[in-house]
């Protein structure tokens, strides 16, 4: 069985609001560890730390594990369990999240160029609230321009049954020091209230330090 950790710190996140004039550094903390049972079948935990205004406000921890299956190199399956507990200004609420996932990804000009997407469907029961639907399609590209820098776009759309709800769009890059450590730097636009009459927008600068064992 091989084994991997994935420790994800987003060292800086300057979000800023287009409609309203501040901005604050959060810092996230993500780690991750992967288990292959097989060449086809894996298992993935990971649990995540969020603190805003530096690190002087603990707002939000979660945590998913759950199992991936590879029938081929181009698809993945997978059925994940995520618990999470966010600050929603009266307190923490907790939420269970189920989530099914569909991925596919292929490659092209000798492998430079990677596309991929995701299909997450998520089964929210948030507080004392009735089940709710929540679909998310996640949109990558990554080209290779160095032998260890590979330039990433990326772009979520959220969907409720309600309709649109909020849509993440990122461009930036990643370089692999080694083969521990990967440093990245990105832009986020962060539409939200896509189905209401108004529509606020976040911007954010992030840099990021992967370290894999």
């Amino acid at each position: 069985m091989m084994k991997k950790l994935t420790l994800t710190l987003l060292a800086a996140c300057l979000m800023l609001a287009s409609n309203v004039c501040f901005a604050e550094v959060n810092l996230w903390n993500l780690n991750r560890v992967d288990a292959d049972f097989s060449e086809e079948l894996g298992f993935e935990a990971e649990q995540e730390f969020r603190f805003s205004d530096g690190v002087n406000d603990f707002v939000y921890e979660s945590s998913d594990f759950g199992l991936r299956y590879l029938p081929n190199e181009m698809l993945t399956l997978g059925f994940n369990f995520r618990q999470v507990f966010a600050d929603t200004g009266d307190g923490f609420t907790p939420e269970s999240r189920p989530h099914v996932n569909i991925g596919l990804s292929f490659w092209l000009f000798d492998d430079a160029l990677e596309i991929s997407d995701r299909v997450r469907t998520e089964f929210r029961f948030v507080g004392d609230d009735d089940m709710s639907l929540r679909f998310r399609n996640l949109l990558s590209l990554g080209l290779e321009v160095l032998d260890n820098v590979k330039l990433v776009v990326t772009d979520e759309l959220f969907v409720t049954t309600e309709g649109l709800d909020e849509n993440r769009l990122g461009v930036g890059a990643r370089a692999q020091v080694n083969t521990t450590v990967d440093l990245g730097l990105a832009y986020q636009l962060q539409t939200t209230g896509l189905g209401d009459d108004e529509v606020t927008n976040g911007h954010g600068v992030l840099a990021n330090l992967y370290l894999s064992f």
